[in-house]
């Protein structure tokens, strides 16, 4: 057992505390971003762990070590992960964290690692994705007791740019609702795989849940997703611990599926789609044949979502197989409650509003529309010039989005917001004051008001449970 014989101090130039410690000729630092005393005995508690935990191979350097992780992983994960391991691996980590001993390794050094990305234009999501792989890295790491490093105090810098995403419009949901029509090859036909696309924007599955659907995964008016096949045929169970789940089929998907079932295909996947090729290949063909702006497959599942922007984000979450901390189902044969019935029924009443035809045929539009500024400018978007801007009154705007969502502009808003904030919470270190004025707001007692409403509990006792 070492002995720490100093305390945490704090640096002006780095906003942090930070204690240096040794151990059995060993170096280490240990830091903490949060403000005040409570900061500075996170920090001291950081080196008092370490220093009497019992770790092997402290000598070793993280290039060696990621190596091994890289070979145990093969046996647990399917070829799409292992080769973004390698990606990861050959590209960024090895070149800037290799040489660097485990023993010494922290916050600094992975900070480094993600603002680089970020400087060299790196998407949001490849720095996600690094980020999440060196997590994985490190659990693995202190699992075998190499280290007992955390990378709390690591964050994505809010200049990283987000990928822009297209969704299908209105008129374009329109026609795929009612065009079975392509041409292949030059040849016009019935589009083999329409069901396949309806049913992805109907239920927000991914390309390769859809190709592992089958038959024997639907009950009744539930779908059990178990199953996935990723760019390289290989059957897996999905993306991530939540995308096996469990939902209740919508009126327009339990049709769609209906649709496909009676083309008699005796096959034991409910869409039997050769490749993830073949699948887009056709997509984009039917695409051109109908006047749609092709999206990507994924983009299919986008679409659902933006749709559904009506339902809260904790019914939302176990429809598409998100974080498990969010109400998610779980695992398979996990009991289906009311509630998902009820989501189900929400999503039927809403994709009924969005393609059911009325007297000017701009409801649809509109209401795209101001779900899109809200997904987009949730900070200062605003009703009054939002209806300017689309040509028609306030109160005509308001009634189009509360008749097609059932919820009203100042609402799904709000919502919004509240969303942000939650995310601001879990993964900055920014005080709730800075958090505030960020998602939109300037009446603090309001701010905290609506957050206790929303979560059950102040933005501080939510920071509290999603850091501990």
């Amino acid at each position: 057992m070492g002995k720490r014989t100093n305390t945490a101090a704090w640096s002006d130039k780095y906003k942090r505390w930070q204690i240096n410690v040794q151990k059995d000729g060993l170096r280490r630092s240990f830091y903490s971003s949060t403000p005040g005393r409570s900061g500075q005995r996170e920090a001291n508690a950081k080196a008092d762990a370490w220093l009497d935990s019992d770790i092997i191979g402290a000598a070793s350097n993280v290039e060696k070590l990621f190596n091994e992780f890289a070979e145990a992983n093969k046996l647990l994960a399917g070829s799409s992960a292992a080769k973004q391991i390698d990606y990861y691996r050959r590209v960024w980590i090895a070149p800037h964290l290799g040489r660097v001993k485990i023993a010494n390794i922290c916050d600094n050094d992975v900070q480094k690692l993600l603002d680089l990305m970020v400087s060299k234009e790196l998407s949001r999501k490849s720095v996600q994705n690094c980020k999440g792989i060196l997590s994985k890295f490190l659990k693995w790491c202190r699992k075998n007791r190499y280290t007992d490093y955390r990378p709390d105090d690591v964050e994505i810098s809010a200049s990283a740019r987000n990928k822009g995403k297209r969704v299908l419009q209105p008129a374009e949901l329109a026609t795929l609702f009612s065009s079975t029509e392509t041409t292949f090859n030059g040849k016009p036909m019935e589009e083999p795989y329409i069901y396949c696309y309806r049913f992805a924007v109907l239920t927000g599955l991914r390309p390769g849940e859809l190709r592992g659907l089958k038959w024997e995964d639907i009950a009744g008016n539930v779908v059990h997703v178990r199953w996935a096949i990723n760019i390289h045929g290989e059957e897996t169970h999905g993306k991530n611990e939540n995308a096996v789940r469990s939902f209740v089929l919508s009126d327009q998907a339990a049709e769609a599926l209906q649709k496909q079932r009676e083309q008699g295909n005796p096959a034991e996947y409910v869409f039997p789609l050769p490749s993830h090729s073949v699948y887009y290949t056709h997509w984009k063909a039917y695409c051109t044949h109908n006047g749609i702006t092709p999206v990507s497959l994924y983009e299919l599942r986008h679409t659902f979502v933006s749709i559904a922007k009506a339902l809260p984000e904790g019914e939302i979450k176990p429809l598409v197989g998100h974080s498990r901390n969010m109400d998610t189902f779980g695992t398979y044969g996990h009991e289906l409650s009311g509630e998902d019935t009820a989501t189900a029924r929400k999503v039927t009443e809403i994709f009924d509003r969005l393609t059911a035809p009325d007297d000017e045929g701009e409801h649809s539009t509109l209401v795209m529309t101001v779900l899109r500024e809200i997904e987009e400018n949730y900070r200062v978007a605003n009703l009054t010039e939002l209806s300017a801007r689309c040509g028609v009154t306030v109160s005509y705007l308001s009634a189009a989005v509360h008749e097609a969502t059932g919820s009203t502009f100042k609402a799904l808003l709000r919502r919004k917001r509240m969303e942000k904030a939650a995310g601001l919470l879990s993964r900055t270190r920014l005080s709730v004051g800075d958090i505030i004025a960020m998602v939109g707001y300037e009446n603090t007692s309001y701010f905290h008001r609506t957050f206790s409403e929303m979560y059950g509990m102040t933005p501080r006792e939510y920071r509290l449970r999603q850091i501990g």
